[in-house]
C-alpha cells in the first residue's frame, strides 16, 4: 500500500496496523477478506497484490456516496484511452487514477479530444509532475494541467495517455450519491 508519492502507508487491517506489506495465505479455491477501520481521513494510493499462483480481487470502498469496486488493472505499455465526462449542473465529474508499475520516475503524455476525434489540449507530466517511482496519481479531468483553457461545466470526450514505462489505470466518475469505476482501453 502506498501513497501517490510511492511512500508506503499505514492501514489498519482487521486490527491490524499494517505498513507497507501484508503478507496473506489463501488456501486454494478459497477467499481472504481484508478490511480497514475506515476511521480517519481519506487515504489515497493504492495496492499491488503478488502471488506465486493465479489470483483474482476486487477493492471495494465507498462512504456517502455509495460503493464501489475497483477490480485488477492490466499492465499498461503503450497507455489507454478512456472515456470522460463533466458536468457542473448535475455535479457529474470523472478522473483518471494511474499506478506507476516501475521503480522508475514516469513521465506521462495526456491528450483531450472531442467526440470527433479532434485534440483539444495536451498535458506533460514530468519533473514534479511525473508519476513517482511506484507511485499513483489520481486527478479529476478538471485538474489536469491542460495547455489550453477547457471549458469542463458541460463537456464529453476522451483522454489518451502514454506513458514512458508501465503502468495501470482505471477511470473514476462521480454524480450525485454515485461512485462508479470503470477499466480503460488499451492503446
Amino acid at each position: 500500500m502506498r501513497d501517490d508519492d510511492g511512500n508506503p502507508l499505514t492501514v489498519d487491517l482487521d486490527g491490524e496496523i499494517v505498513q507497507e506489506v501484508k503478507n496473506v495465505q489463501v488456501g486454494p479455491r478459497s477467499l481472504e477478506i481484508l478490511k480497514t477501520d475506515a476511521q480517519g481521513g481519506v487515504q489515497v494510493g493504492s495496492v499491488t497484490v503478488s502471488s506465486d499462483i493465479e489470483l483474482a480481487g476486487v477493492i471495494l470502498f465507498g462512504g456517502s456516496v455509495g460503493v464501489a469496486g475497483v477490480g485488477a488493472s492490466e499492465v499498461l505499455r503503450r497507455g489507454f484511452a478512456a472515456p470522460l465526462e463533466s458536468n457542473a449542473e448535475e455535479e457529474i465529474n470523472t478522473g483518471i487514477a494511474i499506478m506507476n508499475l516501475t521503480g522508475e520516475t514516469v513521465t506521462l503524455d495526456l491528450e483531450l479530444v472531442n467526440p470527433d476525434g479532434n485534440v483539444l489540449a495536451t498535458a506533460r507530466l514530468e519533473g514534479e509532475t511525473a508519476l513517482a517511482p511506484n507511485g499513483h496519481l489520481s486527478q479529476f479531468v478538471d485538474q489536469i494541467p491542460w495547455s489550453e483553457e477547457i471549458d469542463f461545466s458541460d463537456f464529453m470526450g476522451l483522454i489518451r495517455v502514454r506513458p514512458s514505462e508501465r503502468i495501470a489505470a482505471t477511470v473514476v466518475q462521480t454524480r450525485p450519491g454515485q461512485f462508479a469505476t470503470m477499466p480503460v482501453a488499451a492503446l
